[in-house]
């Protein structure tokens, strides 16, 4: 793949990930062209939901990694689940990326509540039915969303958390329509640009 896209100019390849197999990435010859976005929950979540896949401390060891390399590295909190310890469960997320990343090469970290779609729910119902306890409400995409002060509240919460411990990193929230942002104190059009 690295000698296709060296004659390409202005690629850019996201690479989305939940492992932490990426030695082979130092290899890479066109490592500018990468991103590699790790996709991250907390500890008692992943040991509960996300059979199969790495630690969180093994992620973020593997976006170490990465920088190292000198790849792009992002940081996705999704699919964030509303619970009781949700703030603390991501405080202890966020502190160990500020102890194990160069926080100042983070290219960007977005935040995105659990969606779904109708066929999801009806799986939902029967692996993991504890996610469908909150109030969810259907959204002009068709995807079930938890319902928008759940919503607003919890990217309010975590945004405050990231602006503390991680303050030169770029917030977006993923999945999201604009008056979500502007009730979270963000905008669309400062992001872009």
């Amino acid at each position: 793949m690295d000698e296709i896209i060296s004659d390409i100019p202005d690629i850019q390849i996201e690479l989305r990930t939940k492992t932490d197999n990426v030695d082979f990435l130092g290899t890479l010859k066109n490592k500018e062209k990468f991103s590699v976005v790790f996709t991250l929950s907390p500890e008692n979540v992943v040991e509960r939901l996300e059979n199969k896949t790495a630690s969180l401390a093994r992620r973020i060891e593997a976006a170490r990694k990465c920088q190292e390399f000198g790849i792009n590295v992002g940081l996705r909190f999704e699919p964030i689940i509303n619970t009781k310890t949700l703030l603390e469960d991501y405080r202890k997320t966020v502190e160990l990326i500020a102890d194990m990343l160069n926080t100042d090469k983070i290219q960007s970290i977005g935040v995105s509540c659990l969606r779904f779609t109708k066929g999801l729910m009806k799986k939902l119902e029967k692996t993991a039915p504890e996610l469908l306890l909150d109030e969810f409400v259907v959204c002009p995409d068709g995807k079930y969303r938890y319902f928008r002060p759940i919503r607003t509240r919890i990217y309010i919460q975590l945004i405050a958390l990231l602006k503390e411990k991680l303050p030169n990193v770029k917030l977006f929230l993923s999945t999201e329509p604009a008056y979500i942002w502007k009730d979270c104190g963000l905008s669309v059009i400062n992001f872009i640009k």
